[in-house]
């Protein structure tokens, strides 16, 4: 295999090819250093250099049909003699001191972005799953560490629990793109504190913000844009109205001595509830029909629950105050 075949399939330079193996269903290509031009010391920057042994390294490199592919290297070792410092010759086509060549890396990208999962490409390509997991989150982190927030103006706070709800996470999403513009760690006020340090360095103007009751949140938005209009979400607020309702219910239960009403009330819970009553069968919806009748605190707070959830299905604004 000559130079210019192992530079273009494999990003291989600097290395000569000196034979196949195929051991264990996986290619093994042996590769030993033949560098164009003068080594310097990485320490002192000397020229001045011994050598001092050899070592091998194995780098994965693209798979050779579905065949997975070894790069077999024989590295040659130096001595400075100025400074005395031991190094091996550098490996021009892995970042650092990966175990995988720079083109093997990008076809991991390449497949997360056709939409496999990571364990599906470290399955299809025989690897650790933290193999996988680590170029990815490497590649996030260099290009999306600090997303641009130029013209950002309606912005959704929430958070979410990763680990089986032993860590939390806030998230902040542009509202009119769908790009995560940050994420910070735990769900507290200072989840978000750098964010708002990075809006204002940067002198965003936040014009709207939904999030949920979260009285974290809250104070945050009330500190860092006071200015904005905060919108809480539908899911919170008919939840809270919900409560109350319940809470009503409950309160009624108590005070009704009508032996017959409150078994009417205690047990109709869910259809109070129901989202959706025009669904209802006939034998439940003439049995709301009677709770309402009879009890005109529950069938105002049920009418008002109702009327709230009703608010978000509005067109507009005017619609929603009527």
């Amino acid at each position: 295999m000559n130079a210019s075949l192992l530079n273009h399939l494999q990003g291989v330079k600097d290395y000569t090819f000196s034979g196949s193996v195929y051991k264990d269903k996986r290619l093994f290509l042996n590769l030993y250093y033949n560098p164009k031009g003068f080594c310097h010391c990485p320490n002192c920057r000397s020229r001045k250099l011994i050598k001092y042994g050899k070592v091998h390294r194995n780098i994965r490199a693209l798979p050779v049909g579905s065949t997975p592919t070894i790069l077999h290297l024989t590295l040659q070792r130096y001595q400075c003699k100025k400074c005395h410092h031991v190094f091996q010759s550098r490996i021009p086509f892995t970042n650092g001191e990966a175990s995988y060549t720079k083109k093997f890396q990008a076809y991991i990208l390449d497949l997360l972005r056709l939409g496999l999962t990571i364990s599906a490409v470290a399955r299809h390509l025989r690897i650790n799953w933290h193999v996988v997991k680590d170029i990815h989150k490497a590649h996030l982190h260099k290009h999306y560490r600090n997303p641009n927030l130029k013209g950002l103006r309606c912005i959704g706070i929430d958070e979410f629990a990763v680990h089986k709800g032993q860590i939390y996470k806030t998230i902040v999403v542009d509202h009119e793109t769908g790009r995560i513009v940050y994420v910070g760690n735990g769900r507290s006020k200072e989840a978000l504190a750098k964010f708002w340090r990075r809006v204002k360095r940067l002198k965003v103007k936040i014009e709207v913000v939904s999030s949920d009751l979260s009285a974290a949140f809250i104070s945050s938005v009330g500190q860092n844009a006071p200015d904005a209009i905060h919108v809480y979400d539908k899911f919170h607020i008919v939840q809270l109205v919900a409560k109350a309702m319940d809470k009503t219910r409950r309160s009624v239960y108590k005070q009704t001595t009508d032996m017959e009403q409150r078994k009417v009330i205690k047990g109709n819970r869910w259809i109070l509830l129901r989202k959706d009553p025009e669904k209802l069968d006939k034998k439940y919806k003439k049995r709301l029909d009677n709770i309402l009748e009879t009890n005109k605190p529950l069938a105002t707070a049920y009418y008002l629950y109702e009327d709230i959830d009703q608010i978000w299905m509005q067109k507009n604004k005017e619609e929603a105050l009527r």
